[in-house]
């Protein structure tokens, strides 16, 4: 078990990743830079809200290492990206 808690920072540095290049792709789509940004943070945080609940609420602790995880992905998502 000791292993798996380092999932969710490598899932938080995946995170940043996929959150910048998302929200440069929707600026790029849109030209909207309120748009892009407030979308990307909006769908982050209602992701991370959704999967704290479960893990704080089992007892089985691959489940809670899963959704702290992916918590922790979407949680770091919604940093802004380089927005040009």
């Amino acid at each position: 078990m000791g292993s798996y808690a380092s999932l969710p920072l490598g899932a938080g540095v995946l995170g940043d990743a996929v959150g910048g290049g998302l929200t440069d792709f929707l600026l790029v789509k849109t030209g909207n830079v309120k748009f892009a940004r407030r979308s990307v943070a909006i769908m982050g945080m209602l992701g991370c809200g959704s999967l704290i609940l479960p893990a704080a609420f089992t007892a089985n602790p691959y489940i809670v290492v899963y959704c702290l995880t992916n918590a922790f992905l979407k949680l770091s998502s919604d940093r802004l990206g380089r927005c040009r």
